[in-house]
This record gives structure tokens, C-alpha cells and sequence, in this order.
């Protein structure tokens, strides 16, 4: 038996593989509010579903229902599952996406994959990124939230997020809004 030589397999390293996903299709750089008609993203495992913009705004679904209240207005934009972060000593919150709490001083940018989003926010001493995909097992979503001080002293940040519930068809959530908030209530955590 004549032995063959193996070919040599080339396994590219972890920092080729990001390179090579970072500049695959469909994940270009998107500004938010940079054209009339935003680009949406939509991640689902067949049961459960996100639709995301690149100013952050969307919805959830599961099998037909609204997980989150939203509204088919491109021009507003205001529902969706929201990340807040409000620096200690200060009153204001400010949202990790460009809606629907934007900071003049921050640069707001998304990026579509082809199995998530990912949304940044970056201030001079600090860099946010918020990724969210859909389990493609289970009927979840997850949102991750990584933040990283640029600056040379600390910052103290709270984190908050919030979104508006629906639990109903959109159509009879836009009928009776009011309906679906009789069986809803709401506490801070």
C-alpha cells in the first residue's frame, strides 16, 4: 500500500476569520437617518422574530403576536426593545441607538449581519456596542451589551432597558391599544 501525502490544510487564524466576516455581504456600515427609506433587518427562527432599524427602533414576534408594541411609521420610529445608559450624577438617560433618546455628543452606527445586528454608540471616553440575534433553537432573543472606557479615569454607568409589551395580534393592538395595557403592568427592577 502506497502511502500519500497529505495535502496541507490551511486553517486560517481567528483574526482572518473576523476579517473575512467583517467585509462578507451584507455587512456594510449603516448611519442612521442617512436615507429616507432605512434598511431593516430581520433575524427569526421561524417561530420567533426581530425586526431591527438602523436607528434601533422594531419589534418582536412570536407565532403572529407582538411581542413589543410597534407601528408601521418609518418617520417616527418610537417602539422597539431600547438600551439606556445614564451616567452616574446625571438625571438623563441616554439610548445606546440613535432612538429614542439620542446624545448630540455621540456617533450612533449599526451593522447588519447576516445573523445579527449590531448597534454602537461612541462617546470620547467611552464605546458601547449592543449585539442582538435571535436563538435559532429556542424562541429568544438576545442582547448583549458590551461597553468599554476609553478614557483614562473611571466612569460609572447605569444600564437600563425597556420596551413597551404588547402580547397581541398588531392589528387588534392598534385597534385597542388600551385593551392589551389592562392586562399589563410595570415595575422598576
Amino acid at each position: 500500500v502506497a502511502q500519500l501525502p497529505l495535502p496541507e490544510l490551511e486553517i486560517p487564524s481567528l483574526r482572518d476569520r473576523a476579517s473575512a466576516t467583517a467585509h462578507a455581504p451584507g455587512r456594510e456600515l449603516l448611519d442612521p437617518g442617512a436615507s429616507a427609506l432605512p434598511p431593516t433587518q430581520l433575524l427569526s427562527n421561524g417561530r420567533y422574530a426581530v425586526a431591527l432599524r438602523p436607528n434601533g427602533a422594531g419589534w418582536s414576534r412570536w407565532r403572529g403576536a407582538d411581542v413589543t408594541r410597534s407601528r408601521d411609521d418609518a418617520l417616527r420610529d418610537a417602539h422597539g426593545s431600547f438600551v439606556y445608559l445614564r451616567r452616574r450624577g446625571e438625571s438623563a438617560a441616554l439610548s445606546v441607538t440613535q432612538h429614542p433618546a439620542p446624545d448630540p455628543e455621540a456617533q450612533y452606527r449599526a451593522r447588519f449581519g447576516a445573523d445579527h445586528a449590531v448597534f454602537s454608540a461612541t462617546w470620547p471616553d467611552l464605546r458601547v456596542h449592543c449585539t442582538v440575534w435571535v436563538s435559532p433553537e429556542d424562541d429568544v432573543e438576545f442582547r448583549r451589551i458590551e461597553l468599554w472606557n476609553t478614557s483614562a479615569g473611571s466612569v460609572e454607568l447605569d444600564v437600563l432597558s425597556a420596551f413597551e409589551i404588547c402580547l397581541s395580534e398588531a392589528r387588534a393592538d392598534e385597534m385597542h391599544p388600551a385593551f392589551a395595557n389592562l392586562f399589563v403592568s410595570a415595575r422598576w427592577d
